[in-house]
């Protein structure tokens, strides 16, 4: 509703400051009518010039979305890179220390850390600062996204397996 009432105003308005220029239409015009069709040329126009209006605003609107949603793309890249660098370098090693084979509360919690700052110093690496496109929160919640996945990735995996038969 709102951008109807912004097309409105701009024809009203582009009708307004149009009226002035646009000569009034005669008979010669219309072989013989004696109607001058003044006003309504104004309106056509002023209605083509907001129609133009509109199309370059949506236009730069999907260009400025378009360049937002590449910087993303590129950014979530190096969220996950960091991540999978956390994984290479700090998990696999504090898993393998551990006699259960998993991370403590407190591993965990370093290891998120550790991805939060690979990603940031990979990004630094790529001239981006990464904490201009995302937040802190935003990094960590994709962290977090990415090692549930591989989890669930796996486990998943884990399950296509064939267990093999025990029967006697």
């Amino acid at each position: 509703m709102k951008k109807l009432f912004v097309f409105a105003f701009i024809f009203l308005a582009s009708a307004a400051a149009l009226s002035s220029d646009v000569p009034p239409v005669t008979a010669a015009d219309f072989g013989g009518s004696q109607i001058e069709a003044h006003w309504i040329w104004t309106l056509v126009g002023s209605g083509a010039f907001a129609a133009v209006v509109a199309a370059l605003g949506k236009i730069v609107q999907s260009l400025i979305a378009g360049i937002k949603d590449a910087r993303i793309a590129r950014a979530c890249e190096f969220v996950y890179a960091g991540t999978i660098a956390c994984y290479q370098e700090y998990v696999r090693a504090a898993k393998d220390k551990n006699a259960d084979g998993k991370l403590t509360l407190e591993e965990k919690d370093e290891a998120l850390q550790y991805a939060y700052r690979k990603a940031v110093e990979i990004a630094r690496t790529q001239g981006v600062d990464l904490l201009k496109v995302l937040s802190r929160e935003i990094i960590l919640a994709l962290i977090e996204k990415y090692v549930g996945k591989s989890k669930a990735g796996a486990a998943a995996a884990a399950a296509l397996v064939p267990l093999p038969d025990l029967a006697p």
